[in-house]
């Protein structure tokens, strides 16, 4: 006898829903992945961690065998063997086989195994059979049962499809079931059955119901009496149905409608069919061939279930549409015992695949089991690994391995790492840590040796910009001392043009300086006596560009810094650094102002006492050689590659620009491209010299350069020579071809040319003023320039364009006033170094060797300068 819910099973799944519930059996309303071919790339997931048998970096290789007699008698450490027989595996251990999926530590379903500790199926997500996680089943057309023994006493609980059963030891009779009462909702209550078996009649009381519900397809001549004579039976999803009886819906109906379903129902489109129906298609695009399909149309969609003609499987579709060829799903595959064996496969949402997968949730790893590593550069190394040294003493590692020079690297990038934004250097080639910003830590310790850090680690690195303010004056940057520990306080530029190219620089790149301070506040106002200068040093420039002094009441030191140039500054404090050009005042109400002239207290030079490296000792030490002090000069094969200033010596096959066959080279190394080298022949006879890779000129000397004899060759100068002249002619030389050609005598230079002590010296002030007074608007005028100071020019002119040679001391700079709108100034520099030029008490600017610009003023008074090349650019 079965309950209303029994019955709602039974008739509507041989309806309707019989289909519905095929579709849920194996399909679980989700794709599956790939075949099983693909499935044994893929990691298991066992309680929350992945066994470190299947981590990719510790299968390098499968290998299968029938029997474990048939593995090799060595194996290899990396590869895992399968016996296929018996399914079990093993790895090597150096010295032999050890079994990794042994039955103590594994549940294997297909042998008898005792199971001691409690598992757990866990229901979860809805009511719905395919919500469950514990299936019973069975493939051989007997009914799945689970068997209870106690004493040697065995029952069943058995499921024929219909009914749940409980059957004795052998099947052939019923178990008893006995319970306190059997509850079904809404059916009847508190009723107990005393017997499995209705032998006789009956009384059911529905008590309040007004319809009573019973159904049993095994017992015939079931009698149901009601207080009315409307008899129905339940009909899953649509209410109430009227139970049949010849008299509702007679025999000839019956079979009407099953010749209805006789034959198939041919059709060449599964996609256009609108009706339901069993339908047959040839080659559908499901894959099958000469497929049954089970095509159910409604309002609002349609779906299809197709079967192989010779059973190889099942698919199924929907469609969001009643009728048409669009709409349709892709068809999905059922699975079956054919191609799925749920007894050896795992739930595949929790496999990674190792070709690559998406976490939903972490990776845990089972304590000191290991980690995750790789090769890179085809044969290095590289890990994350964490382990411990004890109990309590865990650690993690981020390795490298091979040659020990692999570098670590962490980088930030922006976007999904296109390009690289910064990186942090762990550990070099070298063993160094870089990092490419500054380092904040609540407090830094001196390390317990010099020979690993010296002093305390720099806590601040900021640029201070001064090239707008005056280059004659220094400017105050205040710091605050600290009274537990020494400040120190590192200020430096280099040789770049970006940091400021000022006038007293003697470089294109400006100028480069270096000084270190230690000091302390501590005593009342912090006294000179503290002050520490570690090191100062500066090149490329006249003068000095750092000052330093105090400001006793509030523990402050003073930076000064020179203007025209910008500076970085280093110091193991975090608080702001601010350039005051107007002067800055204390807390406690000191001043101090810019001042023309370098500040400098007294300050005590740090000494140290360090081991002595590098230093002579042996003769056969390479730099001892080098510097001539050993036997024999060190040979060189290429005499045209840098190298560090000493003496070598140069053989025959050597590589490069040969001065001679054989020769001694002095290399002098001015930086890592420049150089210069003098070579002196095998032998002594010849002198040869050159700078970089620039052809070889040869030093003249009596042995092959005679003054008395040496003619003009090229020309035809035969008989060149000088000669005194007479007391009426200037002294001459006397060319064969030309004849005479005469020469300046220091009279006739004198009268003729402006001398070069002061052109004031050779022009009367009337002739000055007079061309000053009537030189107006002259189209173009070449000015003699004299550099005797910054501001001393001699001849006013007037014109729209002017040429300024550029060839004295480029150390001292040219200032140029009056320029006017539609005037064009030109300054050609004919020396190598850069030239600092103003214009109407403009900003200092540099005009490179050997160069030409031009400045020109348009009529809104804007000065346009253009470059070497052609840019044009606003001077400001």
């Amino acid at each position: 006898m079965n309950t209303e819910e029994n019955n709602n099973n039974n008739l509507s799944d041989r309806g309707s829903s019989f289909w519905e519930t095929m579709v849920s059996f194996w399909h679980k309303n989700r794709d599956f992945g790939q075949p099983e071919s693909v499935w044994k790339k893929k990691a298991d997931l066992v309680n929350g961690t992945v066994p470190s048998s299947q981590l990719p970096s510790y299968v390098d290789d499968v290998i299968e065998v029938d029997l474990f007699q048939s593995l090799p008698s060595s194996g290899e450490k990396g590869k895992i063997y399968i016996i296929t027989t018996d399914n079990t595996q093993y790895r090597w251990s150096g010295s032999g086989y050890i079994q990794i999926n042994s039955l103590e530590f594994t549940m294997d379903l297909r042998t008898n195994q005792d199971v001691n500790g409690k598992k757990t199926f866990i229901t979860k997500g809805g009511n719905r059979y395919t919500n469950n996680n514990l299936w019973i089943g069975s493939r051989d057309g007997y009914d799945p049962s689970i068997t209870f023994i106690k004493s040697n006493n065995a029952s069943q609980l058995s499921y024929d499809g219909k009914t749940f059963l409980f059957r004795n030891a052998d099947g052939s009779e019923a178990a008893s079931l006995t319970a306190e009462s059997v509850v079904a909702k809404n059916r009847f209550l508190g009723s107990v059955l005393t017997s499995p078996v209705m032998d006789g009649g009956l009384v059911f009381n529905a008590a309040n119901q007004s319809q009573l519900y019973i159904g049993n397809p095994s017992v015939n001549d079931v009698i149901i009496e009601s207080g009315n004579n409307s008899l129905y039976h339940h009909r899953a999803g649509f209410g109430k149905g009227r139970i049949w009886d010849e008299h509702i819906l007679p025999q000839t109906a019956i079979d009407n409608w099953n010749n209805k379903f006789g034959d198939l129902k041919r059709t060449d489109d599964l996609d256009s069919i609108s009706k339901s129906g069993i339908y047959r298609q040839e080659t559908p695009n499901s894959g099958f061939h000469y497929t049954t399909t089970l095509n159910m149309n409604s309002a609002d969609g349609r779906q299809q279930l197709s079967i192989g003609r010779h059973g190889e499987g099942m698919k199924f579709r929907g469609s969001d549409r009643g009728s048409g060829n669009g709409g349709w799903e892709a068809w999905k595959t059922i699975w079956h015992d054919g191609n799925l064996n749920p007894a050896t496969q795992n739930d595949l949402s929790y496999k990674l695949s190792k070709s690559g997968d998406t976490m939903t949730g972490s990776i845990n790893f089972a304590n000191n089991s290991g980690g995750i590593k790789g090769v890179i550069g085809d044969n290095d190394y590289w890990r994350v690994y964490g382990n411990s040294t004890g109990s309590n003493q865990g650690y993690l590692e981020i390795a490298t391995g091979d040659d020990g020079n692999e570098p670590i690297y962490a980088r930030q990038y922006s976007g999904e790492f296109n390009s690289i934004v910064r990186t942090a250097t762990i550990l070099d080639e070298n063993g160094n840590t870089h990092f490419p910003k500054n380092i904040t830590a609540e407090s830094s310790i001196n390390a317990g040796s010099d020979s690993r850090i010296s002093g305390r680690i720099f806590g601040k690195v900021e640029l201070i910009d001064a090239t707008g303010l005056s280059q004659d004056t220094y400017y105050p940057v205040p710091i605050k001392l600290q009274t537990s520990y020494a400040s120190k306080i590192k200020v430096y530029r280099n040789l770049d043009g970006s940091m400021g190219v000022p006038l007293y620089s003697t470089h294109h790149g400006g100028f480069w300086c270096y000084y270190e301070f230690e000091d302390y506040g501590n005593g009342w106002g912090g006294t000179d006596n503290f002050t520490v200068c570690n090191f100062q040093q500066q090149s490329w420039s006249y003068g000095f560009a750092i000052g330093y002094s105090k400001i006793g009441e509030s523990s402050e030191s003073i930076v000064w810094v020179r203007g025209g140039s910008k500076y970085w500054f280093d110091v193991n404090e975090n608080t702001p650094l601010v350039l005051y050009p107007n002067g800055y005042t204390s807390p406690y109400g000191q001043t101090v102002n810019p001042t023309t002239v370098r500040p400098w207290v007294d300050i005590n030079k740090n000494t140290t006492s360090k081991d002595l490296i590098n230093y002579w000792k042996k003769s056969d030490l390479e730099d001892y050689k080098q510097y001539g002090l050993g036997t024999n000069l060190p040979q060189i094969g290429n005499v045209n590659s840098q190298r560090s200033t000493g003496m070598y010596y140069l053989g025959f096959n050597s590589l490069g620009t040969l001065p001679y066959e054989y020769a001694s080279v002095l290399h002098f190394k001015y930086t890592d491209n420049e150089y210069a080298q003098l070579a002196i022949q095998h032998g002594g006879d010849n002198l040869a010299f050159r700078r970089n890779n620039s052809s070889w000129m040869q030093v003249w000397h009596n042995g092959n350069f005679n003054p008395d004899l040496k003619v003009n060759n090229i020309e035809n100068a035969a008989g060149i020579g000088f000669t005194s002249g007479n007391s009426n002619e200037a002294p001459y030389f006397y060319h064969s071809t030309d004849g005479y050609r005469f020469l300046a005598t220091q009279t006739w230079s004198s009268d003729n040319f402006i001398t070069k002590a002061h052109p004031v010296n050779a022009i009367a002030q009337t002739d000055i003023d007079n061309w000053n007074n009537n030189n107006v608007e002259n189209l173009v005028s070449d000015i003699i320039y004299e550099i005797g100071s910054a501001s001393d020019y001699i001849l006013k002119s007037e014109s729209l364009f002017y040429n300024v040679t550029l060839k004295g001391d480029h150390s001292i700079g040219l200032n140029f006033s009056n320029l006017r709108p539609k005037e064009t100034l030109t300054f050609r520099n004919l020396r190598s170094e850069s030239y600092g030029v103003k214009i109407n008490g403009g900003s200092h600017y540099s005009i490179g060797g050997n160069s030409v610009v031009a400045f020109y003023m348009n009529e809104n008074a804007e000065i346009i300068i253009t470059r070497p090349g052609g840019e044009v650019v606003l001077y400001m």
